[in-house]
């Protein structure tokens, strides 16, 4: 794998091929086999993986609870660390509603069916875990995935600095629709101080600028929406009164 180093991957969820592999009771050795790719392995709450009881995957709850034992196992078998995870949707419990409505307007089927992922307290997970016993259950909740997190270092996650579209004579493009609209809008007679002030103050943002004008004349809004935003750049040069003002405008 090309870019692999410096990544941490974990087996995800019941998606994942290594929980897949267990569900499907593959061998110890072929389970070891797949398991050398990844970094870390994933345990689930039980709601998370209901539905393999209704698909006939598995039998009952102590299934499910046994299928995360042995990705378990297989983490100390391999000395790699295994974590508790949330595969969360939304943050609160009573935000499933708005699953349930993304889901229905895809036409899922079960987009009723209650499926509680959401982000879940500390206490909530290690009692969820409980059956693993009390130390494991810690590792798993607590000790495991502070282990990841200590292990990634903090960056940036959005650059702080601007870096707006590179569009070709954008300054000289809006500075002439600018103020071909302007003197439309409010004459010939702008005050120079305001000319300077007005040029000093778009020319940093041209190419956002232009594109939004650009950008609504190819839609099928066109006649509306570049009336609108070339008004807009007249207004930003001046007050609304200045067109109706005609001492101003002398």
């Amino acid at each position: 794998m090309q870019y692999r180093e410096g990544i941490l991957i974990g087996s995800a969820c019941e998606a994942g091929e290594i929980f897949d592999a267990v569900v499907r009771n593959r061998s110890d050795a072929e389970l070891d086999r797949l398991a050398a790719f990844y970094d870390y392995f994933e345990i689930q709450p039980l709601c998370n993986n209901h539905f393999l009881i209704n698909d006939g995957k598995a039998r009952d709850e102590e299934d499910l609870r046994e299928f995360n034992r042995r990705v378990l196992a297989l983490g100390r078998r391999l000395g790699k660390l295994v974590v508790a995870t949330g595969d969360v949707h939304f943050l609160e419990p009573e935000d499933e509603i708005y699953r349930h409505i993304l889901m229905a307007s895809r036409k899922f089927p079960d987009a009723d069916k209650p499926l509680p992922l959401y982000f879940k307290t500390t206490d909530e997970m290690l009692k969820e875990f409980s059956y693993l016993g009390e130390a494991d259950c810690r590792d798993v909740v607590v000790t495991a995935p502070n282990a990841i997190a200590d292990s990634v270092e903090s960056f940036e996650l959005l650059p702080k600095d601007l870096f707006p579209p590179s569009i070709p004579h954008a300054a000289e493009d809006l500075e002439r629709m600018v103020w071909d609209k302007t003197h439309e809008l409010y004459g010939e007679n702008r005050p120079s101080s305001s000319q300077r002030a007005s040029k000093k103050s778009w020319t940093p943002f041209s190419a956002v600028t232009t594109r939004s004008f650009i950008c609504p004349r190819r839609s099928s809004c066109r006649t509306r929406s570049s009336t609108a935003t070339l008004s807009a750049a007249g207004e930003a040069l001046a007050p609304p009164w200045w067109r109706t003002c005609p001492v101003s405008r002398k």
